[in-house]
Order: structure tokens, then sequence, then C-alpha cells
């Protein structure tokens, strides 16, 4: 349902994990994506990996977990 705006394309390449281009390739979205936030770093989703119960959904739980160890290697 939503996407992630004003990652430059020199970002794509390094800390773009899932993205899309809409709109004729103008409008580049980012789905899951690393940026600065104060002196570290965020990583940002807009799956919706909460939306069952845990478990509930294989493919949300295993994207989840590299989530969380993707952030906790940064």
């Amino acid at each position: 349902e939503y996407v992630l705006t004003g990652f430059s394309a020199a970002e794509f390449d390094a800390y773009v994990h899932a993205g899309m281009i809409a709109g004729w390739v103008h409008h580049p979205a980012v789905l899951i994506g690393e940026q600065r936030w104060g002196k570290g770093w965020a990583v940002l989703t807009t799956f919706q990996l909460a939306a069952d119960a845990p478990g509930a959904d294989p493919t949300a739980t295993t994207l989840l977990d590299a989530l969380i160890e993707l952030t906790l290697s940064t």
C-alpha cells in the first residue's frame, strides 16, 4: 500500500534491497531500504510484516528475520 521515496539513483545500488519503478522510470520507489538516521542507520520497509499472528505467514516471518539481521549488521 505504501512506498518510500527520496532515495537517489546512487543509493539504489547500495542501500535499496527491494524497490520498483513506476511511471516510465520516472518514479523509483523503495519497499526495503537503508537510510542514515541521526548518527546511525535505519532499515525501513513498507511491507506489512506484522499483519498476521507471529509465524502465520512464513514468508513474512523469514523476511522479518532477515531485516532484523540486516539491522544488527549495519
